[in-house]
Parts: C-alpha cells; structure tokens; sequence
C-alpha cells in the first residue's frame, strides 16, 4: 500500500519506507 497522498511531516520519509517494503 502506498500512501503518496499522505501529507505528514516527513512524506518523503514515508514514501522510501513504504517503497522498501
């Protein structure tokens, strides 16, 4: 699942986290 829409403090944090996985 990946969540691009989600706007948090660190959204490109997020998006190699989930792009690892």
């Amino acid at each position: 699942m990946h969540i691009n829409n989600f706007d948090g403090p660190l959204p490109a944090s997020l998006s190699n986290a989930t792009r690892l996985q």
